[in-house]
């Protein structure tokens, strides 16, 4: 294969790579808010078990739907830019075997 078309595998693979990671990381981020909150919960009460539905809860009613998606910018900058990382250079060392 000819270096255009490794290029072109590469830049393809890093745009797809970037806007999954990007996406996978915006649709998980409430999921993983939640789940830390019951870690911190669970940690500063013991033993003590609160369900993710109420954690979901107070999360809601202290700080909105808004509250669900703190702290999502540094998460995208993070997950996208790996995960172009990752799908690109499995494409193109594929390619190039």
């Amino acid at each position: 294969m000819d270096p255009q078309q490794l290029q072109h595998v590469l830049w393809v693979n890093l745009a797809a790579g970037t806007l999954a990671g990007g996406a996978a990381a915006v649709i998980t981020h409430p999921f993983d808010v939640v789940k830390t909150q019951v870690q911190a919960t669970m940690s500063k009460h013991g033993a003590k078990q609160v369900g993710s539905f109420t954690i979901l809860r107070r999360l809601v009613d202290h700080g909105g739907w808004g509250a669900l998606f703190q702290g999502i910018v540094p998460r995208v900058l993070k997950v996208a830019p790996s995960c172009a990382i990752v799908l690109g250079s499995f494409e193109v060392l594929k390619t190039m075997l």
